[in-house]
């Protein structure tokens, strides 16, 4: 048996940037006073085009919840407490997660105000140019919620925006 050893090594091309095929989506991260099971607090929410993460959530969860004779938990979830260490300068919603469950980071929590009771939690994945959300898990496996797309710099201009408020 011979041993092998290259005589020259050749390096790889750096890969092509990775484009992702669908909408580009408009997050903002918003502080908000909320009441929770521990009365009002501050907490932040997140809106997808306007929309509150919640309300989208409902809309795939209720023939779940519908299914399990239980339709009032379909999208209960309440924004996470802003003093849990996720505002900028955190990486929480950057892909390096304060609370995370299984790979994925949590986006929302329970309406108790506890995070770890029924959070609602995804993976998230950042590039130079992208942020993804996706592998939705909440209450349920929420694959019908799909890939969320978002441009980097204005994602991130919302977090900071998110601290100065």
């Amino acid at each position: 048996m011979t041993d092998f050893y290259p005589t020259h090594i050749t390096h790889a091309q750096e890969p092509p940037a990775v484009v992702y095929v669908g909408r580009v989506h408009e997050v903002e991260f918003k502080i908000e006073p909320e009441d929770l099971g521990m009365g009002v607090q501050d907490v932040v929410n997140i809106l997808v085009d306007g929309i509150r993460l919640q309300e989208l959530v409902r809309e795939v969860e209720m023939p779940l919840a519908q299914a399990e004779g239980n339709p009032e938990l379909a999208g209960d979830y309440a924004g996470l407490l802003a003093d849990l260490g996720i505002l900028w300068p955190s990486r929480h919603f950057l892909g390096e997660p304060v609370m995370a469950v299984d790979g994925r980071t949590y986006l929302l929590g329970c309406v108790c105000g506890w995070p770890d009771c029924g959070p609602l939690a995804a993976q998230i994945e950042v590039d130079p140019t992208t942020v993804l959300w996706s592998g939705w898990r909440g209450r349920w496996d929420l694959p019908n919620l799909g890939t969320f797309i978002f441009d980097r710099e204005n994602y991130q201009d919302s977090l900071q925006r998110l601290a100065r408020s």
